[in-house]
């Protein structure tokens, strides 16, 4: 299974779950990454994305479909960024360039995580942002500021797909994931408690059990 990280972090998030971490690049578009990873897989593998990981397994639907034997959707969206969302982004960009990436992590970090989260889990977090470069962070920022709508493309996804969202996620909240696995044939829905954005951080051993459910990659 193939594993894309989520931003502003890297594959070392994936700690306890099976599979082959890729990382962005570091620069370049999430059609990029897309590419990237691509050509660094052998055959059709099971994808994983968490958040901007899940953008970049749609870019992955989207360009190379013959590389996707199932998908695994968690804590993300079909939807490209808004006008204040892009703007957010901007902003931020600002803030990695002025303060650097520490000063970034701690003015957004609380919307990562569930209501009362686990002080080692934010700190793990803390410590795999800040060990980014600027320059990795602000490319990522507008990779994301920058992506494609994959609205068009949920109905036609035909591999086995799960989503997965933390039942606090304050940033692509249940009521989308829920809408978005609606809107793809035969997905399964897995809401997990007492997680928020990261869920896979804050509850591996359960996202492990719902990553476990696609195991099974034909219809």
């Amino acid at each position: 299974m193939i594993l894309l990280h989520a931003f502003p972090l890297d594959g070392t998030m994936w700690a306890g779950i099976d599979g082959r971490p890729i990382d962005y690049p570091g620069t370049g578009s999430l059609a990029g990454w897309a590419d990237l990873v691509a050509a660094a897989m052998e055959g059709p593998q099971v994808v994983c994305g968490l958040s901007m990981g899940g953008y970049a397994a749609f870019e992955l639907v989207r360009r190379h479909p013959g590389k996707v034997a199932g998908l695994v959707l968690a804590d993300t969206r079909a939807e490209c960024d808004s006008a204040d969302a892009r703007a957010g982004r901007d902003a931020a960009v600002e803030r990695v360039r002025r303060e650097g990436v520490a000063a970034q992590f701690e003015a957004s970090h609380a919307a990562l995580f569930r209501s009362t989260p686990d002080a080692a889990v934010v700190q793990r977090a803390r410590s795999i942002a800040v060990a980014q470069p600027a320059e990795r962070v602000i490319a990522m920022l507008l990779a994301l500021r920058d992506r494609a709508d994959s609205r068009d493309l949920l109905a036609g996804i035909s591999v086995r797909t799960t989503v997965i969202c933390g039942s606090q996620d304050a940033i692509t909240p249940p009521a989308g994931a829920r809408a978005m696995a609606g809107a793809i044939p035969g997905a399964r829905y897995i809401e997990i408690a007492d997680a928020g954005h990261l869920s896979v951080m804050e509850q591996p051993g359960a996202f492990a059990q719902a990553v476990s459910l696609n195991s099974e990659t034909s219809r």
